[in-house]
């Protein structure tokens, strides 16, 4: 399934312009306004792990200390795990303990509010390894969305919007998940994968809000929100 998803990608006509874009968001002379319903197929950034990986083939000599198979087994397993998260627990499972070669990487997208009508969807980046009993999340933000709850400094970086030029930030964070909460945590990951309602949806269930009415004039989800 992973695979045919990708295959009608890469022969579309989305793909060059897609990828295009994106380039242009990494050089930071872009930014990243793209709703959601624009994503006919999966998230186009993770096409950068194909592109690393043909950069370890031609580079491999430079990492001879490292196991570079290993590393493009690992680019690989992320690509597909994030077009089809069906495959995203057999994946966490086959990591190697305490290998910095064996990882995920992940593009999730994470919706939040701090208050009841103030909801924002966001992007991030996820990083898994595995120790021996606990498989370690690292989350890498790259955002100016006030999150009360984070206290560390942040740095500043350019931002493309000399409007956002002193907002514009990096984060990491770190959490730390037992293996035995394996599966709960491919739940947990699998809904910043999939469409943006299935985790609107869970928000709501779990924090035991209604719609908001502004909501439910509208029923794709996917037309109120972008990705920051």
């Amino acid at each position: 399934m992973a695979i045919t998803k990708r295959t009608e990608f890469l022969n579309s006509e989305q793909y060059g312009t897609s990828l295009i874009q994106l380039f242009v968001q990494l050089l930071n002379l872009m930014e990243n306004n793209s709703p959601l319903s624009e994503y006919h197929f999966y998230k186009p950034n993770i096409e950068l792990f194909s592109l690393y990986q043909d950069y370890l083939t031609l580079n491999e000599a430079k990492y001879q200390a490292s196991d570079v198979s290993m590393l493009k087994r690992s680019l690989e397993n992320s690509l597909y795990a994030s077009i089809e998260p069906n495959l995203l627990e057999i994946e966490i499972h086959e990591l190697k303990p305490n290998k910095k070669e064996s990882f995920l990487v992940l593009p999730l997208t994470v919706i939040f509010y701090d208050c009841s009508d103030n909801w924002l969807v966001h992007e991030v980046g996820c990083i898994l390894r595995r120790a021996e009993d606990f498989i370690y999340l690292e989350i890498i933000d790259t955002s100016h969305l006030p999150i009360p709850t984070r206290k560390q400094p942040l740095p500043e970086i350019m931002a493309p919007d000399t409007h956002f030029r002193h907002k514009k930030t990096i984060v990491n964070y770190f959490y730390s998940v037992p293996i035995e909460n394996k599966t709960k945590l491919t739940k947990l990951l699998t809904l910043g994968l999939t469409k943006i309602e299935n985790q609107f949806s869970e928000a709501l269930f779990l924090k035991k809000i209604w719609i908001m009415p502004s909501l439910k004039r509208n029923k794709d989800y996917r037309k109120i929100f972008l990705l920051n």
